[in-house]
């Protein structure tokens, strides 16, 4: 029982690198998590240093309260919040979903915060192009101030460290003379609108805890006039959603009773109209399984019908289980999210390195950076050979780090991992198409 202290004194915390607190699946959750972390830091025969532990909540209102339990000693981890704005941005941008899995799996590449030999008195401009490898997005400053995609003239200085996305966390050794400063930029090209803030109609088929979350959050995104309409079987899904009424600005929402993995229900909807349809899994109502049995016989007649009615919409799927999400491949989804996979690996992460989590709160969040896929015709001429030398070059006059690129022809292929490809070989030659995109790290 992690609530009872002499159970805990028998897991040996005091020699644990990182203490994890699940949240279990309850009504009572959060105060499961909070009396476990009192429990925890308040243990009679406790060590003398601080505890690194992470704690998962569901609930952003219970945040407070857990902290105070858990004091300095404590990251706590809002699960349905992170994955409300995850699905939200992914929504707007296809192929978010791959890029965010990539960052916090430990397979790819991922988010290090490194120091750099050589490169005190250099600018963030050095850094990007200086490396070959690494893709330096921030700056950690000495006093702890995190800094995501500065200005190209911020200057390096003692004790920084670099906030990379690479491989590995081996040490980076800055080389001046490897700065590519001779890039020939090609002829300037026409920037495409990406006001990526417009009037929006979403269709949201299912419900769990998280949806009115990702409602609220859709707010920061859309233009006045935007529409929600959300279909689902459960009644006090209607009186949610006439709670949260007072608090969008932005949207009007409707809602449509029916079950979402009927065909006729499906026929009955307007899909012609939404730019967007976010399936949400039934996860608080049934077990994992069976919500996404429902999800994928969802998906299975709703991109059959627009097939058959040359629909165009963007589809986003909320899994529980990976090993679904292999079966529903074949029904190419825009993307995927697997909510407690997103969750556990993020944790991960945090208990290797507690300082990550202000990175991903500014990039999941409306304000400040966040990752963009942006198109590719807006920096390089389509069949044109390039490098990501020069795409940084090009990113980094318009305020903004590349990182990487998507190939959208491959966005069904998980063989080439839908297409995204984060932080390659910046000296390879790379051909891009016109529907390819260019991955930045920007304010905008």
């Amino acid at each position: 029982n992690p609530r009872d202290p002499a159970d805990i004194q028998v897991a040996n915390i005091n020699a644990a690198k990182s203490i994890i607190v699940l949240s279990p699946e309850s009504g009572e959750s959060d105060a499961y998590v909070v009396k476990t972390l009192l429990a925890i830091v308040n243990h009679p025969q406790r060590k003398k240093g601080k505890y690194n532990i992470i704690a998962e909540i569901s609930d952003q209102s219970n945040r407070e309260i857990t902290e105070i339990a858990g004091k300095d000693e404590v990251t706590v981890v809002v699960s349905n919040d992170i994955i409300a704005k995850i699905t939200v941005q992914t929504t707007r941008q296809t192929g978010l979903s791959i890029l965010y899995n990539d960052i916090i799996d430990f397979g790819n590449v991922e988010i290090y915060i490194l120091p750099v030999k050589g490169a005190e008195g250099y600018t963030y401009k050095d850094l990007v192009l200086g490396l070959r490898k690494e893709y330096v997005i921030g700056i950690r400053k000495a006093n702890g101030k995190l800094m995501l995609n500065p200005a190209g003239g911020t200057i390096f200085e003692k004790d920084d460290n670099v906030i990379v996305i690479a491989e590995d966390d081996t040490d980076i050794i800055f080389n001046p003379s490897n700065i590519k400063n001779n890039i020939s930029l090609p002829a300037k090209q026409e920037r495409i609108s990406m006001d990526l803030k417009q009037v929006q109609r979403t269709l949201i088929l299912g419900w769990n805890l998280k949806t009115p979350l990702f409602i609220k959050e859709l707010e920061n995104y859309v233009l006045p006039g935007s529409e929600v309409l959300v279909v689902c079987h459960l009644e006090y899904a209607r009186k949610k959603i006439e709670e949260i009424k007072g608090e969008i600005k932005n949207q009007t929402i409707s809602f449509h009773e029916g079950f979402i993995n009927d065909r006729k229900v499906l026929l009955s909807l307007p899909l012609e109209k939404f730019d967007d349809v976010v399936i949400s899994s039934y996860s608080d109502v049934y077990g994992i399984q069976e919500a996404d049995a429902i999800t994928i016989i969802s998906l299975m007649h709703l991109r059959d019908i627009a097939l058959k009615q040359n629909l165009k919409f963007n589809m986003v799927t909320e899994m529980m289980d990976e090993k679904n999400q292999i079966v529903a491949e074949a029904y190419k989804v825009d993307d995927f999210i697997v909510s407690h996979q997103v969750i556990s690996k993020i944790m991960t992460q945090l208990s290797e390195n507690k300082e990550l989590s202000a990175i991903f709160e500014e990039l999941f969040d409306a304000e400040g950076c966040e990752f963009y896929l942006k198109p590719a015709v807006d920096y390089i001429k389509p069949g044109m050979p390039t490098d990501l030398y020069t795409l940084s070059q090009i990113a980094l006059s318009r305020n903004e780090t590349c990182i990487g690129y998507k190939k959208t022809k491959l966005c069904n292929s998980p063989a080439d991992n839908y297409g995204i490809y984060l932080a390659p070989d910046k000296s390879q030659s790379i051909i891009l198409d016109p529907e390819d995109k260019i991955i930045v790290v920007s304010e905008n």
